[in-house]
C-alpha cells in the first residue's frame, strides 16, 4: 500500500493520517496511532473513511502491527 502521510507527534499517542496514492484505496483517507518506544515503533490504523483506533489492539476493521529496528 503506497500512502502519502501526516504524522502530529504533539499528541499521545502520535496521531497518523494516511492518503492512499496508488491500488484500490487510491484517495481514500485511512487515520490511526503511532507509538515509538526506545527500538520499537507500533501503529494501528483504520480501514478506508473511519475513525483512528483508540488503542493498539485490532478489532473490526482496523490492522495494527508492530516495527522493531533490527541491531547492527
Amino acid at each position: 500500500m503506497a500512502c502519502k502521510y501526516e504524522i502530529d507527534s504533539t499528541r499521545t499517542p502520535w496521531m497518523i493520517t494516511m492518503t492512499c496514492t496508488e491500488g484500490e484505496h487510491k484517495g481514500k483517507t485511512l487515520k490511526g496511532i503511532v507509538e515509538v518506544q526506545d527500538d520499537t515503533m507500533r501503529v494501528c490504523y483504520s480501514h478506508p473513511d473511519q475513525d483512528a483506533p483508540k488503542d493498539f489492539k485490532t478489532k473490526e476493521n482496523q490492522c495494527c502491527f508492530t516495527l522493531k529496528r533490527e541491531s547492527k
